[in-house]
């Protein structure tokens, strides 16, 4: 060969007897005979010099000959000489050599064999680089073309991918996700599926494309893993062993989904595949016993939703079979344990049946057991046992001793490589029992690092709906947390865990807007480049909604957050960007106090804000959680309620229920420390309330309406920012009225408020059914200081991001309308349904259209709890313009929906539906 010397060759007749040996060991299995050949070769290797023609043919042979002795051997030290014999062939093989590629595959392949044994991360480091350089040296597209080399590419490309996820699955590292995908779409690009390989290549695609999802949070991800999974199932015939396969990963794919769309057609879904998967597979398969288990988990879930005995029934019976059937030594004993102890878990939450909780305890415990600490899932196998403690607790008084809870906080911190949406799950979970156990201190630990861990745990990169997703794993976060502060008699630290908690999709938003001016000052090209990114990452007003292959988007989030870590290593910026400690934020109270109020599993309080003293802690010892959500379940049933006659009797019956149960519960005992701490002084008193989760939906404002002036505020930085703005100069007034909306019903006293604004403001912009479009109310916001929407609105409960403002041609979305950037507005007037109405879910995030409004610049928002009668609110917008005077600023708009409600209230006492809905948020 050209380029390889003809040098004397002081190995060629060991090389001979070598081969002899050689081929004896081939024919007979005689190892004496392949100890020969090796000894004899590795002389003649060493006799052979370097760059001689035959050098490389003898390592390899070298190479082959100890990779046969280790495989018969199994000793650590034969396989150490296979890879050293294998590096020494890599060194000196060219790459025209026409064993070259099979020569790196063989080595990397060697190496990961070590890796299996000794879990050195270097061998699989190195096994990649070999791969990596064969996979280099092809051209995919010709190489997969042709049908003679497809087998052998499949091969190479299956072997890359495994190393990766090999390496993935120790380290979890997202770069090595992302090589996966790219690998795994090489081959779809020239393959039908009509080719035999074609539905398992894209069914593999979809999988990675889901493994990305369980990283990033991406719901991109997983629709289209699912959309590539369920093409491959389609095009393979049942009984195939590949379909099994593939629709015991769809089964698993429409489960996690259906965690996001809550929607029982998803799980269902989930549930027709892995029946089919089950079916499909002998009660003898080795897979039959966790694919069982994982089904007995989704009948679980249908249960928890659905309440049926079958349910229930079918998920027992399975996850038992499972477990009598999975053998001891099955890579998916643990995962199965885990499946079932859950599915007895969720029965137990329905039933509060002691046998059930006391079976997942036994499961739980095992499955925890099982699992190696360094293991992703570790975090949630801890969640799951500090679930069961709990309930355990609860439904029989046996205690957790304070040994067992470090223990598990113990086993938290170890689990470094978790999901962080697993960590904060696991810190929640064993944080909450540490508080139903009276541990507050332990409590409070865990679940402020929960908290701590919620940004990444919502990663910018997902969407809107991926957000609210992972948000809504955690819907009683906040509220424990608060409430272990309280406990601990720490009310200082229960406001600051409410305010770093909530509105985080908010504080998103404010923070790639927030006020670079010192910065700008001190280090202007910081402040420059950090301008640049924000510019980047906010395009116009249609936000970035990433799909699968969204790698820019990461990249300038990673760029981004690299850049904040390093203003906030200069002096005087250490807490550039985070949420503003309580000590910052006090004197937004100057005005009045603000009271947060939060309702946890155990207890509840609020919290009294001033300007002046620390905040002052009040027991709410009349409410209780359970009451709390029977009387959000009411309200939200009797509003939705339309019907002229039985509708009308229910809500008039469930709000007076309602006030009356809040006056006594939560607005005499905040009264009453308001009076003892003098902030009921002033003739017309102010406040401003700051509620936890399920209270947000309730009219707290008209349960005091008679002793103060109620506003309303997602979080103090929210509060300030608005109250901070600069005051506008000049009211340009902006109209926007459907008194017709295509398929949807007529709202005729639109057109009477629209005409009374234009009356008073004969220079208003008014948009006015098929006027108003999308884009010109968008375009016409941003000329606006004042605004004003009487038409439809969309409030969606369990996904707030699909609510909106129906305008003439299409849903003005909340993600939409968040991206609105308007540094002049001033008040914004919402008269349409449930404009301040967010899900029980979401109920932290404050995701609705009045706070996405003063999110976009609003200072001053008016906005309903629930649907407006058409009547009644065009009275209150007239009455309420009416009450307010005649300046650009609207500073007295507390004071005159106050005014407006009382004046509504004497209208229709019997009524509160009618009087009750309006809310203030501003300062």
């Amino acid at each position: 060969m050209a380029g390889l010397s003809n040098r004397s060759d002081g190995g060629a007749q060991l090389h001979e007897l070598a081969a002899g040996h050689a081929q004896r060991w081939l024919a007979d299995s005689d190892v004496a005979a392949l100890r020969a050949a090796i000894d004899l070769l590795e002389r003649a290797v060493a006799a052979t010099p370097v760059g001689h023609e035959r050098l490389v043919h003898r390592l390899l042979s070298l190479f082959l000959l100890l990779r046969d002795h280790f495989e018969f051997s199994s000793a650590a030290a034969d396989l150490d000489r296979t890879i050293e014999a294998g590096e020494q062939l890599v060194a000196a093989m060219p790459t025209y050599h026409a064993s070259w590629d099979r020569c790196l595959n063989d080595v990397a392949s060697v190496l990961v064999w070590r890796y299996d044994r000794a879990l050195d991360p270097c061998d699989l480091d190195h096994a990649i680089e070999l791969r990596e350089r064969v996979i280099a040296q092809a051209a995919p597209s010709s190489f997969l073309a042709h049908v003679n080399t497809r087998t052998a590419a499949r091969s190479e490309y299956l072997g890359l991918v495994n190393v990766y996820a090999r390496r993935y699955n120790r380290t979890g590292q997202l770069a090595d996700l992302e090589r996966i995908i790219e690998i795994r779409k090489l081959p779809i690009a020239g393959t039908a599926l009509t080719d035999p390989d074609g539905p398992t290549w894209m069914s593999d695609l979809g999988t990675a494309y889901r493994s990305r999802y369980h990283h990033t949070g991406v719901l991109a991800d997983l629709e289209l893993g699912l959309r590539l999974g369920a093409r491959a199932a389609d095009a393979l015939a049942d009984g195939d062993p590949r379909k099994t396969e593939i629709c015991h990963g769809l089964g698993d794919g429409y489960a996690t989904l259906f965690k996001h769309d809550r929607s029982l057609v998803t799980l269902g879904r989930a549930i027709e595949f892995l029946e089919l998967a089950v079916s499909m597979l002998p009660d003898d398969h080795a897979d039959w016993s966790s694919a069982a288990s994982y089904l007995a988990g989704l009948y679980g879930m249908r249960f928890d939703r659905s309440e049926k005995l079958a349910d229930a029934k079918r998920a027992a019976d399975l996850g038992e079979q499972a477990l009598a059937a999975i053998a001891a030594e099955h890579p998916d004993l643990a995962v199965t344990l885990s499946r079932v102890g859950v599915a007895h878990l969720n029965l137990f939450s329905k039933t509060r049946e002691p046998s059930y909780v006391k079976r997942a305890v036994e499961l739980l415990e095992q499955a925890a057991r099982a699992t190696p600490a360094d293991d992703p899932r570790w975090a949630g196998r801890i969640a799951n046992v500090g679930m069961a403690y709990r309930g355990r607790f609860e439904v029989g008084g046996i205690p957790t001793s304070p040994e067992q809870l470090r223990t598990l906080a113990g086993h938290i911190t170890e689990a470094t490589n978790a999901f962080p949406s697993e960590q904060v799950r696991a810190r929640y979970e064993v944080g909450s029992l540490a508080h139903a156990l009276n541990e507050h201190g332990l409590a409070v630990e865990l679940l402020d690092s929960a908290v701590a861990l919620l940004p990444p745990a919502v990663p910018w990169e997902a969407g809107w709906q991926d957000q609210e997703g992972q948000i809504g794993r955690y819907p009683h976060l906040v509220g424990v947390g608060v409430a272990a502060h309280c406990a601990h008699g720490d009310p200082v630290g229960a406001v600051e865990t409410a305010e770093f908690g909530r509105g985080l999709m908010l504080a998103d938003q404010q923070n790639l807007r927030a006020d670079l001016t010192e910065l700008q000052a001190l280090r202007p090209e910081r402040a420059n480049r950090l301008r640049e990114l924000r510019a980047r990452l906010t395009p116009g007003t249609s936000p970035v909604m990433p799909g699968p292959d969204s790698s820019e988007r990461r990249g300038l989030l990673s760029d981004y957050h690299a850049e904040v870590q390093d203003i906030r290593r200069l002096r005087g910026f250490s807490r550039f960007l985070l949420p503003p400690q309580l000590s910052e934020l006090r004197s937004v109270a100057d005005r009045g106090p603000i009271v947060l109020v939060n309702s946890g599993l155990w207890r509840s309080d609020a919290v009294l804000i001033t300007a002046e003293n620390d905040p002052i802690l009040i027991p709410l010892t009349g409410l209780t959680d359970e009451d709390l959500r029977d009387k959000v379940r009411e309200l939200l049933d009797a509003t939705g309620d339309s019907s002229p006659l039985t509708g009308t009797l229910k809500k008039r019956r469930v709000l007076h229920g309602i006030l009356a149960w809040l006056k006594d519960t939560v607005v005499a005992p905040v009264l009453a420390a308001m009076h003892s701490a003098g902030a009921l002084s002033q003739p017309t008193p102010r406040m401003w309330w700051m509620p936890v989760g399920p209270l947000s939906l309730l009219p707290l404002h008209a349960a005091a309406l008679d002793t103060v002036v109620s506003s309303y505020a997602p979080t103090l930085r929210a509060l300030s920012q608005a109250r901070n703005r600069p005051p506008v100069s000049a009211r340009r007034q902006l109209t926007v009225a459907l008194s017709r909306t295509p398929g949807l019903n007529d709202l005729p006293g639109t057109a009477e408020e629209a005409a009374s604004l234009h009356a008073n403001w004969p220079g208003t912009t008014v948009l006015a059914d098929e006027q108003a479009t999308a884009e010109r109310v968008l375009n016409a916001l941003t000329e606006a200081t004042w605004a004003h929407f009487a038409c439809h609105a969309v409030a969606d409960l369990t996904a707030p991001s699909h609510g909106g403002l129906q305008l003439h041609d299409r849903l003005l979305q909340l993600p939409a309308i968040s991206a609105l950037n308007l540094p002049q507005a001033e008040l914004i007037y919402l008269s349409a349904c449930s404009t301040a109405s967010r899900g029980t879910r979401h109920a932290d995030e404050s995701l609705h259209l009045a706070s996405l409004f003063q999110l976009a610049g609003f200072r001053h928002v008016i906005a309903s709890l629930w649907p407006l009668d058409d009547t009644v609110a065009v009275a209150a917008s007239r009455a309420f313009y009416d009450l307010l005077p005649s300046t650009p600023t609207a500073d007295e708009a507390a004071f005159a929906l106050h005014r407006v409600t009382q004046d509504l209230r004497a209208a229709h006492p019997d009524r509160p539906d009618l009087w009750a809905s309006l809310i203030h948020s501003g300062p």
